[in-house]
């Protein structure tokens, strides 16, 4: 439920801009309220099921602040960019501050799945998640303008944890990464120019 939540919840702009606009505000915007809500939920729920250490709790909470705040920031200053234009303290706010506070967020709230559930059998279906999962990690990157910090945080996965599931998760997306700068600075002597900007969404 977990791995939906980030995989839906973190495509939900473009996802959900064909419903347009109610009012001044999108949909789209309306239904990211409820993000924060349900990944903290949902990883909660694997805390418990997991019967996890105290550690893994307080690993929890703060990458919970960290995520919301993150988000928060995010939200709000691209709802505000929509109407009224991306001015400087805009941008600044959603696409540097927000995102980066985000996705590191979402990094401790793994952190705390990852010292909660030691040891996981993952079916087909779960594997398919991971790639998505994986594939998630990445479209945000990109598109958020997080790719170092994303992929200096693939690293520090990779390095510190045991788990098959985590480190196939980390390395696709680290290989996602580091294949995408490499195209577009081969090809066209670019750094990782966002879809938006190539007019894919």
């Amino acid at each position: 439920m977990f791995a939906v939540v980030v995989v839906i919840g973190h495509h939900t702009g473009t996802m959900l801009a064909p419903l347009g606009s109610v009012g001044p505000t999108r949909w789209a915007d309306w239904v990211d309220l409820f993000l924060p809500y349900l990944l903290v939920g949902a990883a909660a729920m694997v805390l418990l099921r997991a019967q996890a250490s105290r550690q893994a709790w307080v690993v929890l909470g703060v990458g919970a602040l960290v995520y919301t705040q993150g988000h928060g920031l995010h939200l709000a200053a691209n709802s505000v960019g929509n109407e009224v234009g991306h001015a400087a303290v805009i941008s600044l706010w959603d696409e540097y501050v927000g995102h980066y506070i985000w996705y590191f967020g979402l990094a401790v709230v793994v952190a705390a799945l990852v010292l909660a559930v030691r040891d996981v059998v993952v079916s087909w279906g779960g594997w398919v998640l991971a790639g998505l999962f994986a594939l998630t990690l990445s479209t945000n990157a990109i598109e958020g303008q997080t790719v170092p910090l994303s992929a200096a945080l693939a690293v520090a996965f990779l390095l510190v944890s045991r788990s098959l599931l985590v480190r196939v998760v980390y390395g696709a997306h680290l290989g996602l990464l580091v294949a995408w700068v490499a195209w577009w600075a081969v090809t066209e002597g670019r750094w990782s120019p966002e879809f938006t900007d190539l007019g894919w969404i």
